[in-house]
């Protein structure tokens, strides 16, 4: 004899007057059925696994399989070949150039047609190195220009593919009533994290409707907001720039009524002999007080530094030699105004000596 179970829901009395049937009930019918279903995501893993476990594929299969990874490349950056005192602006120049090297190499030009590209830009490849290493005098320039379109091609072949989503091995596309029939049958088992709603990447949805609309203005207010931060970025640093200028003429006059005179110097009993020497791109210095540090010489010599070809360079000596320094400019006529600038100024307590030094080819 076959026993049924019911499932009554509602209200009793209503189901004691007849006038609702009762079928047999089909309590845990669905989980059940549920249980022996597979999500879309449990048979794509299963089928990963298979692959994995796969022995009978041949070397042409996988070959075919075979798939194309851009090479590492080297990145040798100007900036860690820089010394001495360099100035905000001339070091983001150089990082700038850098950046722009290290991209053109990600679009898999050549260092021959990076030097081509950037000479044709006017920019220079790097510090104290022009564009152009390599003369291009008597080339044609029908090939030249030839050069430099198939160098704009793999640039646009580059930023084409980034543009590009990422695309894996085995995606498959599912619509959308297959992912709700989905949710409808594992919805409220243990196996719902499971399903594959859990395991899709979704593409961010495009703004469309009226371009006039201004949720659609949004892109363009931002620009304009953005442009506005940046003017203001620009005011101060302008601003900045004449303050620095109106504080370095003050810091000249400072020096110069805290120094002493070439007469006084030779009044002192070390330095009654005292003669700056022949002139040279390097001073050097002597009579330092114990508290002098290096930051105190860029303090005194770092206005003669003014672009990216005119590092100062600085030697405080310790040890035996401690109360001396050098500094190295770029030329001999730049240091020979900081000669005249600095010799005898009182630094901390104590007159600075300046004579001529060695001459370095800098």
């Amino acid at each position: 004899m076959q026993s049924f179970t019911f499932s009554i829901s509602g209200n009793p009395k209503r189901v004691q007057t007849g006038d609702v049937l009762c079928m047999p009930g089909m309590a845990g019918t669905a989980v059940s059925e549920a249980e022996g279903l597979q999500t879309e995501g449990e048979r794509q893993l299963k089928a990963m696994a298979q692959r994995q476990l796969r022995k009978d594929v041949t070397m042409t299969q996988l070959a075919s399989e075979r798939r194309q990874f851009t090479g590492a490349g080297q990145f040798k950056p100007v900036t860690k070949e820089i010394r001495g005192i360099l100035q905000l602006q001339a070091y983001q120049e150089v990082a700038e150039g850098d950046n722009r090297v290290e991209m053109l190499r990600q679009c898999g030009l050549s260092e021959d047609e990076i030097r081509l590209k950037l000479a044709s830009e006017g920019t220079a490849i790097g510090h104290n190195n022009t564009a152009s290493r390599k003369s291009t005098f008597g080339e044609n320039p029908d090939v030249q220009q030839e050069k430099l379109k198939a160098i704009e091609a793999k640039i646009k072949e580059k930023e084409g593919s980034l543009q590009n989503p990422d695309t894996f091995r085995g995606v498959k596309e599912i619509s959308r009533q297959e992912l709700d029939l989905e949710k409808s049958l594992f919805s409220g088992t243990d196996r719902e994290g499971a399903a594959l709603s859990h395991m899709l990447t979704r593409e961010k949805a495009k703004v469309t409707g009226d371009p006039n609309d201004p949720i659609n203005q949004l892109p363009q207010m931002m620009a304009e907001i953005e442009e506005k931060v940046q003017e203001r970025i620009r005011e101060k640093r302008r601003w900045r720039k004449r303050n620095r200028k109106n504080k370095r003429g003050n810091a000249e006059e400072f020096i110069t009524e805290n120094r002493l005179s070439l007469e006084d110097i030779r009044k002192l009993p070390k330095f009654q002999n005292y003669e700056a020497g022949n002139p040279a791109n390097v001073l050097y210095l002597k009579n330092l007080s114990p508290r002098v540090s290096e930051h105190d010489l860029v303090a005194l010599f770092g206005r003669f530094q003014k672009g990216a070809g005119s590092e100062v360079i600085y030697k405080l000596m310790t040890g035996r030699m401690r109360g001396q320094a050098f500094v190295t400019f770029s030329g001999v006529n730049v240091a020979t105004q900081a000669l005249q600038l600095v010799n005898g100024f009182m630094l901390h307590g104590k007159p600075v000596i300046a004579q001529y030094g060695k001459r370095t080819n800098a």
